[in-house]
């Protein structure tokens, strides 16, 4: 996410790799600026398929439930900003960070479209893990 030319990157990573070695590597989907100016993209995992389409066995692996990625932004919101009355209101956010990430198991399933016809999981999440092959 910190790449202005995402595809030249990962052309690159392809070009320097040995036949047959592995990429491990992490990366932002739901998530606040950060490291500005320097924060360009954010990936989902459709993103990320095309931009390793050239890759043998990509497994890309979400890094959090949904739930937990609402809990991760109001963590973030709690890092990241001034709130007006103070402690109590920094202790009120982070209550909730704490209690969306309890919340992942009253999901029953996820859709990636609002007419709830194409099954998908953690359409919600921070990021994903990926590994790859050359």
């Amino acid at each position: 996410e910190h790449c202005h030319t995402p595809q030249r990157a990962v052309d690159e990573l392809y070009r320097v790799l040995r036949p047959g070695g592995k990429i491990i590597l992490t990366t932002r989907f739901v998530y606040p600026l950060h490291d500005v100016p320097y924060d360009y993209f954010r990936f989902t995992k459709y993103g990320l398929q095309h931009l390793f389409r050239a890759w043998k066995s990509v497994d890309i692996t979400p890094e959090t439930q949904t739930f937990s990625a609402l809990g991760a932004l109001m963590q973030r919101v709690g890092l990241q900003t001034k709130l007006k009355g103070g402690r109590v209101t920094k202790v009120f956010v982070y209550s909730f960070a704490w209690l969306f990430n309890k919340l992942n198991w009253f999901i029953k399933a996820e859709y990636g479209n609002i007419q709830k016809t194409s099954a998908d999981n953690a359409i919600m999440t921070t990021g994903y893990y990926l590994v790859s092959r050359k």
